[in-house]
């Protein structure tokens, strides 16, 4: 009788495992860093709270601190913080000079991918992604998709604030080889990009029911509140966009958004007009990842819009 019953539970957990979306994150974490993002945080921390996932591993990239191997130590503490030290952490690119170099996140990748197909949700720069899919074509197919924290429309550049900031793409700007990588892989990309998100914010409203709730959900509170100050002075908004959360949220509330399915994509160079000029150029004009019906491009992808307006909300309230 023991041997049945636990031979039940091992296959209800099984069956839990697989009935979840497998996805991996690849991203550069910096939360608890001073005066750095901590939409990584938020990320992660949807990845563990939803039961709908099922995070497989995650790997880190240049970007927001330049170490990625710092950036392993943090992940872990957000990993250990709701104990699931369980799972795989991997060190990836320095720098765009990496690309198409053997590092631990390029090999984590791909023996995942050689295990079951698998969402990637590329929150930072894509040399992890394009040394993967450069380095083993066979394996585009394996990646359900591909979300991306970037791109923009055509017609449309996104400004943020009562200080009309037009963001640079750091995404796409720190490493254009590889996002050309990606794009002629013809792997199945979904872009989400600030355009979809300047009224999907964190506010004091959402920290303080993190700040009643569990002691994992205080500590994020806690790292956010002066990111939150640095919002309401520039770009001037009551808070702020937790860029990747919404890689994460898109697979568990794809309800929410609303995506163009099939729209012509390609780098394009266009004229800048990003606030900072943080482009990787110089000059008046500068690449872009871009979407538009009216572009000529023998590539295809998703880009989503807009998200509803109650999906933060939605999103906090799930943790709770």
């Amino acid at each position: 009788m023991k041997a049945f019953i636990f031979l039940m539970i091992v296959l209800v957990q099984a069956f839990s495992c697989y009935s979840k979306e497998a996805i991996w994150i690849d991203y550069d974490v910096a939360v608890g860093k001073i005066i750095r993002d901590v939409d990584d945080g938020f990320a992660l921390f949807h990845a563990l709270e939803s039961k709908k996932l099922n995070l497989v591993g995650v790997s880190t990239i240049f970007g927001n601190i330049k170490n990625p191997e710092k950036m392993v130590k943090i992940t872990k503490r957000l990993l250990e913080l709701h104990d699931r030290l369980d799972i795989p952490v991997y060190r990836g690119a320095y720098s765009a000079q990496d690309l198409g170099v053997m590092t631990p996140a390029v090999l984590g990748l791909i023996e995942a991918l050689e295990k079951q197909p698998l969402t990637v949700l590329a929150m930072g720069r894509l040399t992890n992604v394009a040394s993967v899919v450069s380095l083993r074509p066979d394996l585009v197919s394996n990646i359900k998709e591909l979300l991306v924290m970037g791109g923009r429309q055509k017609e449309y550049n996104s400004a943020v604030g009562k200080s009309e900031v037009v963001f640079w793409d750091a995404n796409i700007d720190g490493d254009f080889e590889s996002v050309r990588k990606v794009i002629e892989s013809n792997v199945k990309l979904r872009m989400i990009p600030t355009e979809s998100m300047k009224k999907s914010i964190i506010t004091r409203k959402h920290l303080k029911k993190l700040n009643k709730s569990f002691k994992r959900h205080r500590w994020l509170a806690r790292k956010s509140v002066v990111w939150k100050k640095i919002w309401q002075i520039y770009p001037r908004m009551k808070g702020f966009i937790p860029w990747d959360l919404f890689l994460v949220s898109y697979i568990t509330h794809p309800e929410d958004f609303s995506c163009f399915e099939g729209i012509p994509t390609d780098l394009v160079k266009l004229k800048n007009d990003t606030t900072f000029n943080r482009s990787g150029e110089n000059g008046a004009y500068k690449y872009f990842l871009t979407a538009s019906f009216s572009l000529v491009s023998n590539f295809r992808a998703s880009y989503c819009y807009d998200i509803r307006p109650t999906h933060v909300d939605e999103i906090i309230n799930s943790w709770l």
